[in-house]
């Protein structure tokens, strides 16, 4: 478990996104006691915000909660924390119809979310937006926003910010990404061993996490989330496996190490990579110049897929659906919502404006222990993006308790005293059960 959450925290880079406010007014009372008073004449409603690694990244979560509590005069929000060892509160409190009206968190997590949708204990969000007279559906990327929908339609929850998961190659190891199948990896990671390329996927990259990361973050057909269905014992999962076996057993962390420098002397082929922001784009364009974005492989050739990061819902029960919508509106406005270097803009307005920053800048990075100067994003770095983006077709439905199943199962796997078929038979029995037990 340790191994697996060490993975989503490298996966997961955070950044600080802070804002502050204070209350000021005139009457002549004593310290204090002016703002008990005005709060006391307002209604206080709740902002949850799940905290599942206990990162500073809640603050992103409250950037805005000074300033509605010094411009509403009606509601003020109170800010409630919910630890990892507190989720079994938060659960019992939206199953008695309580808990708070605003829910935060950093990013999407199945486990969580999925039974409060299921039951019913968020509301659809569409209508919101649809009523909002300064927020449309046709601000966002739309392929990005569908990927929470519901069967039904339902948008019960919603994110702004978003980083896309794929695997990248320089040179021309690949004819073209709609011929990425599983085969063709497979065949390219052998003909690799047998040239003495020892990680061509990278010293960072073992068996396991390789189809973990296949799991989280695109759509095999292994997992169908919506109707609670698992198919483990499925060619796409044997696939995995054969590729997972010619991988390390486990990660290797050397001094300095970079991916950057074994890509481009022809050392590590291909590098699973999380773009974060065009300034990701920027950065594999200045050090590794010409590169490709493949995608995982699949029979339909390389997939990416979306993470949301930010991710908002309000509760059902709320008496005050209507307050906690006015403040969840701020992270999607035009002119609220924050240019986070870290994470690519849902809005389209504010994606096209970070691109073009980018392309403004220059900066250092540093890799393998050396400043690396960086030049700003190209035109055809953007135009990359741009396309990358409208090309999802996955949001990634990550959840953490499968994905610490499929970890302990496939450790037998990887040394050796465990077949693939039985390792896939347990494996889709643990999964199926859980689906079972929360849909």
């Amino acid at each position: 478990m340790k191994k697996h959450i060490a993975l989503i925290v490298a996966i997961i880079l955070l950044m600080v996104l802070t804002s502050c406010g204070s209350d000021s007014y005139e009457i002549d009372l004593p310290d204090g006691a002016d703002d008990d008073m005005y709060e006391a004449e307002r209604t206080t409603i709740t902002l949850g915000i799940i905290e599942l690694y206990q990162s500073h990244e809640r603050q992103y979560g409250m950037r805005y909660v000074p300033q509605f509590n010094a411009e509403n005069e009606r509601y003020y929000i109170e800010v409630v924390n919910y630890l990892p060892e507190n989720l079994v509160r938060l659960r019992t409190e939206m199953v008695a119809g309580r808990g708070p009206d605003i829910l935060y968190c950093l990013y999407y997590e199945h486990g969580i979310f999925a039974p409060m949708m299921n039951l019913g204990m968020l509301v659809d969000l569409n209508a919101f937006i649809d009523a909002d007279p300064d927020i449309s559906r046709d601000d966002f990327f739309q392929n990005i926003l569908d990927g929470k929908q519901n069967p039904d339609g339902s948008l019960q929850i919603v994110a702004n910010r978003f980083s896309i998961d794929t695997l990248i190659s320089v040179g021309e190891v690949v004819d073209s990404p709609e011929l990425f199948t599983a085969d063709k990896f497979h065949n390219l990671l052998r003909n690799a061993f047998e040239l003495g390329i020892d990680y061509p996927l990278g010293e960072l990259m073992s068996g396991s996490e390789f189809v973990i990361s296949n799991l989280m973050f695109v759509d095999l057909g292994i997992i169908d989330f919506d109707v609670g269905v698992s198919n483990f014992q499925s060619q796409a999962f044997y696939d995995l496996l054969e590729i997972a076996s010619l991988l390390p057993e486990e990660i290797v962390i050397e001094p300095d190490f970079s991916f950057y420098r074994l890509m481009t002397i022809g050392e590590q082929l291909f590098s699973t990579t999380t773009i974060f922001a065009p300034l990701t784009i920027a950065r594999h364009e200045t050090i590794l110049g010409d590169f490709t974005i493949l995608g995982y492989p699949s029979d339909e050739g390389g997939i990416h897929g979306a993470s949301l990061s930010s991710v908002f819902g309000i509760n059902a029960s709320s008496n005050h659906q209507d307050a906690a919508w006015s403040f969840v509106r701020k992270y999607f406005l035009p002119s609220d919502s924050p240019m986070d270097v870290g994470r690519i803009p849902l809005r389209i307005d504010a994606f096209d404006e970070l691109v073009r920053d980018t392309m403004r800048m220059s900066w250092y990075t540093r890799d393998g222990g050396i400043n690396i100067p960086i030049r700003g994003l190209t035109v055809r770095g953007a135009t990359k993006l741009r396309e990358l983006v409208e090309s999802i077709s996955f949001v990634s439905k990550f959840d953490l308790t499968i994905m610490n199943m499929v970890m302990e199962e496939l450790t037998p796997f990887m040394v050796g005293t465990r077949s693939a078929e039985e390792t896939a038979r347990i494996i889709q029995s643990r999964v199926q059960i859980y689906l079972h037990e929360h849909n």
